[in-house]
């Protein structure tokens, strides 16, 4: 810790957080809305603000990953190679099961988990944005083992198609669906991942499905519900109806007259440019 310091600290440290949190606390009361991430988040937010707050899921480029014609043999992963990833998870459930597992990503970890693979794992260092995608497209199935807030990875994953394999606490079990577009895995164990492997062997998958569902978490989306949340209009709207969600929006605007299809074209236009304003003002 602190060295020669550390008793100072343990006594000047607990009233120095116990102040941080007051004002830390006072100042998440300021704000007219709360935006949260994930529904985890929104969890948080409540436990500690005590208040609501929206939830706009982190947008994915989706239009940027595809399906490769000739599949490979091979799982994936594609993360930053910290402890909380727990990439170990997957190279040693690969290494023991003998199937082959890409690990795509640079950190720390790297050459721990080089010591702890068989020769049926493979890392790609800094791979490129277009190799990624490529790895993406081939892959029959990616992985993903962390307790997250989020986690932007699975929907790229199911963006190409991919069934993934999740840990079944934190954000991804808001994008996958188990036993539709993923398997989930109940603890963060060697054991437990690799269960969740051989099930995902024995499950038939519909990769339209999967593709549909990632689009759930598309720029578009987002950019209509960022829009949305600037004028007072609840996310929760869109995805109950979105075509009343859309005349909600024009009703605000005084513009009820206008078609159906035309609402449904002009809503992410206007948002669009609403967003580019807001860009160009910052910077």
């Amino acid at each position: 810790g602190f060295g020669m310091l550390n008793p100072l600290a343990r006594l000047a440290l607990p009233k120095m957080v116990d102040k941080l949190k007051l004002w830390d606390f006072a100042a998440a009361q300021r704000p007219d809305y709360l935006l949260s991430i994930s529904q985890e988040v929104q969890g948080r937010v409540q436990r500690y603000y005590k208040r609501e707050s929206e939830v706009i899921y982190p947008p994915a480029s989706i239009e940027k990953f595809d399906e490769a014609k000739n599949k490979k043999d091979y799982f994936l992963v594609v993360s930053r190679l910290v402890p909380y990833k727990r990439v170990d998870l997957a190279v040693e459930a690969c290494t023991r099961l003998g199937v082959k597992l890409v690990v795509a990503g640079k950190g720390p970890e790297l050459s721990r988990l080089k010591k702890l693979a068989g020769k049926n794992v493979e890392f790609v260092e800094n791979p490129s944005d277009d190799k990624v995608s490529k790895l993406y497209s081939e892959a029959k199935g990616f992985i993903f083992s962390a307790l997250e807030d989020y986690g932007i990875t699975p929907v790229e994953a199911m963006a190409a198609g991919l069934p993934v394999i999740c840990f079944d606490k934190g954000g991804a079990t808001e994008t996958v669906i188990d036993g539709k577009t993923g398997i989930y895995h109940d603890k963060q164990t060697v054991q437990s991942l690799i269960g969740a492997i051989q099930k995902f062997d024995k499950t038939k998958f519909d990769t339209k499905a999967i593709k549909q569902r990632a689009r759930e978490f598309s720029e578009e989306k987002f950019l209509i519900l960022l829009g949305a949340m600037d004028m007072g209009i609840p996310s929760k709207g869109f995805e109950q109806n979105p075509l009343g969600f859309a005349k909600s929006f024009f009703k605000a605007r005084n513009l009820t007259e206008l078609n159906q299809k035309f609402l449904q074209n002009v809503i992410f236009i206007y948002f669009f440019l609403r967003m580019v304003t807001l860009v160009q003002s910052v910077q």
